[in-house]
């Protein structure tokens, strides 16, 4: 039960880190869970297709400055990761 109130309160934070950098870009991501895979979705809003290529970067609990996974969006804007910890996880978006 406390494994699942971390997971709860991980996603929670990364969708409030990264609200308001994507609201500047009309960028939509939304955050899923499939444990132990965290899928992250990229896409413009008002389109039905994904973000491909766009610069992911993930930043662990803790870490500010060293990315704990970097890579981009597939075909069709997905980027899965699996968090090493638990706590506040940072994922970042960037469309370039």
């Amino acid at each position: 039960m406390k494994n699942t109130s971390v997971w709860i309160l991980t996603l929670f934070f990364i969708f409030v880190s990264s609200a308001g950098i994507l609201q500047a870009h009309k960028l939509e991501v939304t955050v899923t869970q499939h444990p132990p895979v965290v899928v992250v979705e990229a896409g413009y809003s008002g389109h039905h297709h994904g973000l491909s290529a766009a610069d992911v970067f993930i930043y662990a609990s803790g870490e500010a400055e060293d990315a704990f996974q970097t890579g981009k969006t597939d075909g069709e804007g997905k980027f899965a990761f699996i968090p090493t910890k638990a706590g506040e996880w940072k994922v970042v978006v960037d469309d370039g």
